[in-house]
């Protein structure tokens, strides 16, 4: 969510729809995921009831320079 619209409601409305969608359409869970530097998408997802599940790195390496 864009910080000018953090704070309003509008990503817990739109994850309520979301989780709304799943239950009508017969799905039992939602994975989000999230960069691990957000540390306020981290809390944002907490305080709505989500989890921790996992913690992942990305590795890569350049073949070519």
């Amino acid at each position: 969510m864009d910080g000018i619209h953090q704070g309003m409601g509008i990503g817990k409305k739109i994850m309520s729809e979301c989780e709304e969608w799943a239950r009508v359409n017969g799905f039992n869970s939602i994975r989000v995921r999230c960069n691990g530097k957000r540390e306020s998408a981290h809390r944002f997802y907490i305080a709505i009831g989500y989890e921790e599940r996992k913690w992942q790195k990305v590795f890569d390496k350049r073949l070519f320079i």
